[in-house]
């Protein structure tokens, strides 16, 4: 399919050229494990609503979207800045096709889309899907080093970002070099955390957020951690809940690897990254921890940790810091058999399972099935 953006305040139009026929618009956002109805943002398509997000549409249809959130998992369009989650504006048919974005702005645009000349385009819609795109006349582009880069209109400290991947490159033992890694980096008026991407993270955090450090290196470790090794029971579907029991591993382990990575950059205090991992720890201690194990956190995560309530440490337990607790536990037993958790990561499969995890966690001298 083939897209021509034309953005406005609050709002995107979007004309589109694909085959007559159905168009789907996703619910959710892979990597945010909660229904988020992003076709209640059509104002207006001329096509034949179908169901809540399906259309009927000729070859060539338009369509208006609104686009006011500062949520990175979705669209902003402003006056002067631009951006774009794709699956929060754009449907898809055959999701084999390739697909491509032409923006109608002379703004400088950041993305890991691959550029023809004043378009840009992915193999197919997963991957179009999982390259936001950014633009404003202000943008800058700021260098790590030859591999990594930062999208922000805002200032960051290149020097302990270039520490944090350096360190994390060697952790993930992966070949990386030539393979371009952008950041898109932004403040607003509150904390909305990151996203990883094939190629790319988003993180948005409040003005006055001063130690940022680890959100860089959490979304990064998802380089590897979700990206190249996939949790097996992990399928993209865009319309539908897609569950998972392997969520304390993809989420915790790398949260815990975050804290790993910038403790072994030097760009966190020691005591900063214990006082950090104590404040996951002490999460621990509600009742909520002994009523709902890893894998039951994991599967809920649709109905239970993206809908948090007053309740939730009574009754559930996150998978975040189930899930670094565990990590900490797996890296303090190695570390006694002269290991360290990282061989873990280097021995998983591709694509790995529960069981997976626990008999490569077994062969190095650790048995953590019943803690999950």
């Amino acid at each position: 399919m083939y897209f021509t953006v034309k953005p406005k305040n609050r709002y995107i139009e979007v004309k589109a050229k694909g085959n007559e026929g159905i168009v789907t618009f996703p619910t959710f956002i892979p990597g945010s494990y909660v229904i988020r109805e992003m076709e209640r943002n059509i104002v207006e398509i001329n096509g034949i609503r179908i169901s809540k997000n399906k259309f009927y549409v000729k070859d060539k249809f338009s369509y208006l979207i609104y686009a006011a959130s500062p949520d990175q998992r979705e669209a902003i369009s402003t006056n002067d800045y631009l951006f774009i989650n794709p699956p929060a504006v754009f449907p898809f048919q055959d999701k084999s096709d390739e697909y491509c974005v032409e923006l109608l702005i002379t703004w400088k645009i950041n993305t890991t889309l691959k550029r023809k000349g004043n378009v840009f385009c992915a193999d197919n819609y997963n991957e179009f899907a999982d390259s936001p795109i950014e633009a404003s006349p202000n943008l800058k582009l700021l260098d790590v080093d030859d591999n990594h880069a930062v999208s922000t209109l805002d200032e960051i400290n290149i020097e302990k970002l270039g520490k944090i991947v350096n360190i994390a490159d060697s952790i993930m033992g992966i070949e990386n070099k030539g393979k371009r890694y952008l950041f898109h980096f932004r403040r607003s008026d509150k904390n909305y955390g990151g996203i990883e991407h094939l190629n790319s993270s988003a993180i948005v955090v409040p003005w006055e957020a001063k130690e940022i450090e680890r959100i860089f290196a959490h979304e990064y470790f998802h380089r590897l951690n979700v990206k190249q090794l996939i949790p097996a029971d992990l399928n993209i579907d865009y319309e539908t809940e897609t569950y998972s029991e392997l969520l304390w591993f993809a989420e915790g382990f790398t949260d815990y690897m975050s804290w790993q990575i910038v403790s072994r950059s030097n760009v966190v205090e020691p005591k900063d990254v214990a006082k950090g991992i104590a404040n996951s720890l002490q999460t621990l201690t509600f009742p909520g921890s002994k009523r709902m194990s890893l894998a039951e956190s994991s599967r809920t995560t649709w109905i239970k940790y993206y809908k948090r309530d007053a309740n939730f440490l009574n009754s559930a337990i996150s998978y975040y810091d189930g899930g670094l607790a565990l990590a900490l536990y797996v890296d303090m037993e190695l570390n006694g058999k002269g290991e360290r958790i990282d061989t873990l990561f280097k021995k998983l499969e591709r694509k790995y399972t529960a069981e997976q995890i626990f008999s490569t966690i077994r062969r190095l001298g650790v048995d953590i099935e019943d803690l999950v």
